[in-house]
């Protein structure tokens, strides 16, 4: 498949068990790429640009797609000061159709510390010159958190965008690897969009044609091909070809 290349997929191939709790619309929300001006950049670990949405986009998501019919609980939360780390287990439960659909995922965030003076080994001040010229003490981070629950706060909301991946949410983001841009139509419009490209060719192929000869040859072999089934759209514009071949026949004569 080509690089931006969006492919289309019918509804009912996105839940192959028959009895699909979600409605075109909803699909569409949770498979198409996430837009532009909803994505952000921040400095990740060994210097790379992390991409991420924010809790704001993905919270009016979910009161888009569900009409405000889930709940997100936090069912363990850890932080750990020596490893710097805060660890939140978040589930995400939609109710859907009378049916509930749960899943769970893990949030974490780095723990920000408060800073404190810096002193070398002989408990001297280290010292830092300015760009202009003058001098001030450095600072290093201390082991006091700088404000644990704004940390948690930030756990939880990575914890709920990354229920919400499991669900299909995000997937440009998380599983960029894996990540294909679809277009969710439902059955019938993906049949209507096959007639709807093959009336476009049909329309430039009979542009080319000139003589009575190639029409019907044209025509024979399209019919054949469709099992002689053709849209009125099709129909129209052979006719349409037709009368534009006779009269110029009848120019010429």
């Amino acid at each position: 498949m080509k690089k931006n290349e969006i492919r289309t997929v019918s509804s009912e191939v996105l839940d192959l068990s028959g009895v699909s709790l979600l409605n075109k619309e909803q699909l569409k929300k949770i498979y198409e790429r996430t837009p532009t001006d909803q994505t952000y950049l921040r400095p990740g670990k060994g210097g790379e640009q992390w991409t991420y949405v924010k809790g704001s986009y993905a919270k009016k998501l979910l009161n888009i797609c569900f009409g405000h019919n889930y709940s997100f609980t936090v069912r363990e939360y850890k932080f750990d000061i020596a490893f710097g780390q805060v660890f939140v287990l978040g589930q995400l439960k939609i109710r859907i159709k009378d049916q509930e659909v749960i899943r769970e995922q893990f949030g974490r965030v780095d723990i920000k510390f408060k800073t404190q003076p810096k002193f070398d080994q002989d408990g001297k001040p280290v010292m830092l010159t300015a760009r202009n010229g003058s001098t001030y003490q450095a600072k290093e981070p201390s082991e006091n958190p700088l404000d644990l629950g704004n940390d948690l706060k930030a756990a939880t909301t990575d914890a709920l965008k990354k229920c919400m991946n499991e669900f299909g949410f995000f997937s440009d983001i998380y599983s960029q690897d894996d990540f294909i841009d679809i277009e969710v139509m439902t059955r019938e419009e993906k049949e209507q969009d096959k007639v709807d490209k093959l009336t476009a060719r049909l329309k430039a192929v009979l542009g080319t044609i000139n003589t009575v000869k190639d029409f019907a040859q044209l025509k024979q072999n399209f019919y054949s091909q469709n099992g002689g089934l053709i849209s009125s759209d099709q129909e129209a514009l052979f006719d349409e070809k037709e009368t534009e071949i006779k009269n110029d026949l009848k120019l010429i004569n």
